[in-house]
């Protein structure tokens, strides 16, 4: 899909806005936490639009993992092996959620970098999809890849790559790819959208919060799923309600640069942190999370911008594997 359409703008934007309440841990985003991670598989995979190249993926994704992380070292000065160990490792962490003896990656600043190298192990696991030509495949595939994550939920530690949840995150590449093949936006009413609302509120009840980053599921992979999947489409779906309104395009124009954002706003919620407590702002008040994630973004997005411009570009456009 070369030409941006504006509603996944706006809603990669409002994806990112959660991300970085999520870090910087306000209470309401908890809720928020089935989806805000795999809405972005959904778009990728709703703008998969023809074969996927892996050697193209690589490069977009992997190229700027090595980049961002780069940034990140000489930003922290931090160049110990275990810092080395966890950017060829790309994960949070070794081992699963609330493991006592847990050693801990990606701490100079880079932790949001896991999921690049997730992103193109899930597209290398989502091509044996689009390979695949017969009859239900739909259902073959959505039942052995959820089979797989669960098997692969038991292991003691975490892949590197998030290749233990890459099957997993190609289900929501695989989810995003059959609602544009089917038009299934165009489907949805405002009646919908409230009965979404509703069955999403009960499956996230149900299965608690989670952190796919270090393939935490909640009460249950299968409670996970159809929650994630859900919440991907209700946000989408505003998005697009929202689309050609005049605050959508602040939305549109944080979500064309979502990826730099993504990288880099970690160091900056602890600046913010640190700038609102210089004026004496009380905290756990609804005032100081919207100062606070307004710091963050006005700091976080001209940066973005110039990273996008000079950096990331020009990297796709001299991508020797991309397609004519």
């Amino acid at each position: 899909m070369k030409k941006n359409i504006e509603f996944i703008d706006i809603a990669k934007g409002l994806g990112i806005i959660l991300v970085v309440c999520s870090h910087a841990s306000y209470p309401l985003m908890s809720w928020a936490s089935l989806f805000y991670i795999p809405v972005f598989f959904v778009i990728s995979g709703y703008c998969t639009n023809r074969p996927i190249r892996i050697m193209e993926k690589l490069w977009k994704l992997i190229i700027p993992y090595i980049l961002f992380t780069t940034i990140a070292f000489i930003v922290s000065q931090s160049f110990s092996i275990c810092d080395i160990l966890g950017a060829l490792y790309a994960r949070w962490s070794l081992f699963p959620y609330n493991n006592e003896n847990n050693i801990l990656f990606l701490q100079s600043g880079n932790c949001p970098l896991w999921f690049l190298p997730s992103m193109f192990t899930s597209f290398c696991v989502f091509k044996i999809i689009q390979e695949c030509k017969f009859q239900y495949k739909t259902t073959v595939f959505f039942s052995l890849y959820l089979i797989i994550s669960y098997a692969l939920s038991f292991l003691p530690i975490l892949l590197p790559w998030s290749w233990d949840t890459a099957f997993l995150f190609a289900l929501f590449l695989f989810e995003g790819f059959l609602i544009r093949k089917y038009n299934i936006l165009e489907k949805i009413t405002t009646n919908h959208i409230i009965l979404l609302i509703i069955i999403y509120a009960i499956f996230r009840y149900y299965t608690w919060s989670v952190n796919l980053s270090i393939r935490y599921y909640g009460r249950s992979l299968f409670l996970l799923f159809p929650g994630a999947s859900v919440g991907s489409v209700i946000l989408i779906t505003l998005a697009k309600k929202v689309e050609g309104k005049n605050i959508s395009h602040i939305f549109s124009k944080i979500g064309r640069n979502s990826l730099s954002i993504f990288c880099i706003h970690w160091p900056f919620i602890t600046i913010s942190e640190r700038l609102l407590y210089y004026i004496n702002l009380p905290k756990d008040t609804i005032i100081y999370d919207v100062i606070h994630l307004t710091t963050i973004l006005l700091i976080t997005y001209p940066i973005a911008l110039i990273i996008e411009r000079f950096l990331i570009k020009p990297i796709y456009r001299i991508n020797p594997f991309k397609s004519s």
